[in-house]
């Protein structure tokens, strides 16, 4: 017999009379509707927000007043938008309506203001481009500036709000009526339970109230607040186990649920939320990977493919992501799912088993997961290189979107990443644009560098001719001057060697800093040392100082940097990781000493992102060694250490986990 909890379903308008716990938010949501046009509801994941319109502002219209049209993105919103719409009308009509005009029709036909409620919203920043959302954003300004019955409600999970602020110039009101679905607090709870017990003829081993308490309990686990998906979850397998051990001793009919009783025995059987959902979705995987191994032993499945399967159902961003299908006669052909190791008709099966056991759902011609909170657990058991090849991907995306290419250290850092990644082909035909880019940009700087050398030649070659010519001129005008020639010669010849000097003098600095700005500043060093020792006594006051000012920077330059590649070289042990700190400052002190050195610069960027994907790593590896129970003081110390060495500025990563129950180190 099926549970009467939702599990990971909504509440629909069917379900009113057990939508327990919400009054006041379906009554204030009420007042919100009739008070604007444009209305944006937000919370956190599991607070109920697709529920509280579904069921609960649903039900306080009449049936003329209120004509929903429920909008999921689909492949693009707006013309998910426009299939929905069309779906209602004449097959007669005139196709490709103006979308204003396709409003007024059905209104004009059914008589009933229309309300256009785009759910899960944040999908349209997550898998749509700019031009789909920018479309998006005129279309809903047409509707909302036009005098036409329509409303229209987003609802979006709370950490994307700040996405939406591209909408505003279109949508100058957006914020202006918002409501939040706040997250469940004990009252609440208490009375969901109690209320959900007396419709569903449950009993609670006595004292019940130790029961309710023990089952709150479980439903916090670890948290500090209770999702109404956890505990439509949490009931529905309590409920389902307490009738599995109870069927034969309690009257059972097809009309009426049968009274069943929760046991302190049975609560504590099924723990806290916390591991109840990862047991369902670990049992799950394995149940259907073993029905796939009999029904196909020769294809050698692996154990994990039903997790790789999965997988193709979460974005990067650990949210779930609908997975488009075309029916071909019994065949299913999904679009987003190539794996050469499946056959097809294994993946058909596998994805109607997950439909069947209630982890997918099936929504016109796409699958997707039942709810966010099981992308947020396929998210979290996702490999460490998953993970890094997300972040690469997160970069490559935010480039992207703007009109510089991939510089030519990140493609040499990460290019066997690169190589192992699937990528849009969007985002794959950008990669090789930036390779083409760098190349054509290292040919330019290479024959700039070759004209600026051919041309410093050229410079003193014709600086030299040009004062051998005139010292030339002088001794055939002293020839004829031989009363001043003594005195005029040893004056001329003092000019000469001066000139001579400060010209080599001014190509050896030249040369010098040309060296600096290629990042060899061993070379430059080397090339002021012997200028020193060979011109010292022709240098006058100025010269020398600014010489010996020049070595003095290049060769503290020079240490640091050699310094530092040292420290960042050595990264086979953990403890040696936390030289790269020392590098990165090192870095950073000879780009302050050189400020208009661009390749500095660079070089410091390139070490801080470096550290950074080091420590987002380290503090990763901290955590799964937690969720996994090991307490390896020693591995993890280290970890935690390079940690909060490498991202300083991180404050989470100043914290151990809760799950660590193991002392640190003392420093």
């Amino acid at each position: 017999m099926k549970s009467p909890f939702k599990f990971l379903d909504s509440f629909e308008l069917k379900d009113r009379a057990v939508f327990f716990g919400f009054d006041k938010e379906i009554s204030a949501l009420y007042q919100l509707a009739h008070q604007s046009n444009l209305l944006l509801v937000y919370g956190f994941s599991g607070t109920g927000k697709t529920s509280l319109i579904k069921c609960g502002l649903a039900s306080q219209f009449d049936g003329p007043q209120w004509f929903p049209f429920h909008i999921r993105r689909g492949e693009n919103i707006n013309l998910s938008l426009r299939q929905e719409l069309e779906q209602v009308m004449d097959a007669t009509l005139e196709p490709r309506l103006p979308l204003e005009t396709l409003v007024e029709e059905i209104y004009d036909e059914y008589l009933s203001p229309i309300y256009l409620i785009f759910d899960q919203f944040e999908e349209l920043f997550i898998l749509g481009d700019q031009t789909e959302q920018q479309q998006f954003a005129q279309d809903i300004q047409l509707l909302l500036t036009q005098d036409l019955p329509c409303k229209v409600i987003f609802i979006i999970r709370e950490e994307f709000l700040g996405e939406l602020y591209e909408l505003e110039q279109y949508l100058p009101h957006l914020f202006d009526f918002k409501f939040r679905v706040e997250v469940m607090n004990y009252l609440r709870i208490h009375q969901i339970l109690k209320s959900s017990f007396d419709t569903f003829k449950i009993t609670l081993e006595s004292p019940s109230e130790d029961r309710i308490e023990e089952m709150i309990g479980n439903l916090k686990g670890k948290q500090k607040t209770i999702q109404l998906t956890y505990l439509q979850v949490y009931m529905d397998m309590l409920w389902s186990d307490a009738y599995e051990q109870q069927k034969d001793d309690v009257a059972v009919t097809a009309k009426e649920l049968p009274k069943l009783t929760f046991t302190q025995q049975q609560i504590e059987m099924l723990g806290n939320i916390d591991g109840v959902l990862q047991r369902f979705l670990l049992a799950k995987e394995k149940e259907i990977y073993q029905y796939l191994d009999q029904q196909y032993p020769e294809a050698n499945l692996k154990e994990d493919i039903v997790r790789r399967i999965l997988d193709k159902f979460v974005t990067k961003e650990g949210t779930k992501q609908p997975v488009y299908f075309e029916q071909g006669g019994q065949q299913l052909v999904l679009k987003l799912i190539s794996d050469p190791e499946i056959a097809p008709q294994i993946l058909q099966t596998c994805i109607l088993l997950l439909e069947e056991d209630r982890i997918l759902r099936r929504r016109d011609q796409s699958f997707e997961l039942a709810h966010d909170s099981l992308a947020k657990l396929i998210d979290d058991n996702r490999s460490k290189e998953e993970k890094r090849f997300n972040l690469i991907r997160q970069e490559i995306e935010t480039l992207h979107k703007t009109d510089h290419f991939l510089n030519a250290k990140f493609l040499r850092e990460y290019e066997d990443d690169l190589s192992k990644m699937e990528l849009k082909p969007e985002l794959a035909d950008f990669v090789e644009k930036s390779k083409l880019a760098e190349v054509k940009k290292q040919e330019e700087q290479r024959r700039i560098q070759e004209e600026r050398k051919r041309q410093r030649e050229l410079d003193i070659k014709l600086e030299i001719e040009r004062k051998t010519s005139r010292r030339r001129r002088n001794l055939s005008i002293l020839a004829g001057l031989l009363g001043l020639m003594a005195f005029s010669f040893m004056v001329y010849a003092f000019n000469l060697n001066t000139d001579l000097t400060s010209t080599n003098f001014q190509y050896q600095i030249k040369s010098a800093e040309s060296y600096a700005l290629n990042l060899e500043f061993g070379a430059a060093v080397k090339t002021l040392e012997d200028l020193k020792v060979n011109t010292a006594k022709n240098l006058n006051t100025i010269q020398k100082k600014r010489l010996n000012e020049l070595l003095h920077d290049y060769q503290e330059i020079n240490e640091w940097i050699l310094e530092a590649d040292s420290l960042s070289a050595r990264n086979w042990e953990e403890s040696d990781k936390l030289g790269w700190d020392k590098a990165l400052k090192l870095i950073g002190k000879a780009a302050a000493k050189a400020p208009d050195n661009i390749n500095l610069k660079t070089l410091y960027e390139k070490q801080a992102r470096k550290n950074a994907i080091e420590a987002e790593t380290a503090y990763q590896f901290v955590v799964d060694y937690c969720l996994e129970g090991i307490h390896d003081s020693v591995v993890i110390d280290d970890r935690w250490k390079v940690a909060k060495t490498l991202a300083p500025e991180k404050a989470e990563y100043q914290q151990l986990p809760k799950d660590c129950k193991f002392k640190a180190r003392k420093e």
